[in-house]
């Protein structure tokens, strides 16, 4: 070979283009995959949060059926421990415990979201929920953490407890 043709001999450019084309595809994947999950952690909390929104309106309503839909069956067998003299859920004890939060048919508490936290099945979502008027005790705020797990795709709450 002499000088003149080794200098005028191109180099093949595929390898390199073939290998930009795998950088920039592992690059795109691994992004569209970052923004997917965060659009998708983005909608569970939203989700966490409409349950909770739900649960209030359950009181709101008096609606016992909208109750058990955003419960686990622990939760209100909890609920029932803590404030039926049964000891079992009672859906009837349930709607006047739901309707003494309202004052001249008026539903007596507001909900404020603090913020919530998703990971995998489990979320928190943290209110601040202010009363209207005097129950028991006087006008006020109490902050409270809801515990929600997903279950067979829907979330439900599995309790709430003053912060």
């Amino acid at each position: 070979m002499t000088v003149e043709s080794r200098a005028t001999r191109s180099i093949p450019r595929w390898p390199f283009v073939v290998a930009a084309a795998v950088v920039l595809l592992v690059a795109g994947g691994f992004l569209l995959s970052t923004a997917l999950a965060a659009a998708g952690h983005e909608r569970d909390l939203e989700t966490a949060e409409q349950v909770v929104r739900q649960f209030d309106a359950s009181y709101a309503d008096a609606d016992c059926d909208a109750f058990i839909a955003v419960t686990t069956a622990e939760m209100r067998e909890e609920y029932a421990a803590d404030y039926f003299e049964s000891g079992g859920f009672d859906c009837d004890a349930w709607v006047a415990d739901a309707e003494a939060l309202t004052e001249d048919g008026e539903y007596l508490y507001t909900l404020d979201f603090m913020g919530a936290t998703a990971d995998g099945d489990e979320a928190e979502v943290e209110t601040t929920e202010s009363r209207a008027t005097t129950l028991t005790e006087g006008n006020g705020d109490t902050d409270y953490t809801y515990e929600l797990e997903r279950i067979d795709g829907s979330w439900l709450i599995t309790s709430y407890t003053e912060r």
